[in-house]
């Protein structure tokens, strides 16, 4: 078994794992919608680590360039002034 078919299978045992313990949390407490969110990122956040891990690939690796502060605080402020801008409105 190569290398890569290992990598593979872990990640799908270990998405369909954490995936699996999000969604039967959820489950039984159906008030915390955040959780559908927590599953749907689970495979990019296991495929990212097991890359570390395996192959001690960085972010830049995959395309995850720290390009300045400036995007990181577009990406945090755009969904808070849409919200204020609905409000204001109406």
């Amino acid at each position: 078994m190569t290398s890569r078919t290992r990598e593979t299978i872990l990640f799908v045992v270990v998405t369909l794992l954490v995936s699996s313990a999000i969604g039967g949390y959820w489950v039984t407490h159906p008030n915390k919608g955040f959780l559908t969110q927590w599953m749907m990122c689970t495979p990019a956040v296991v495929g990212v680590i097991l890359s570390w891990i395996y192959r001690r690939e960085p972010l830049r690796a995959i395309g995850l360039e720290y390009t300045g502060a400036r995007p990181w605080i577009v990406a945090l402020l755009y969904p808070l002034a849409m919200a204020a801008i609905a409000a204001a409105l109406g």
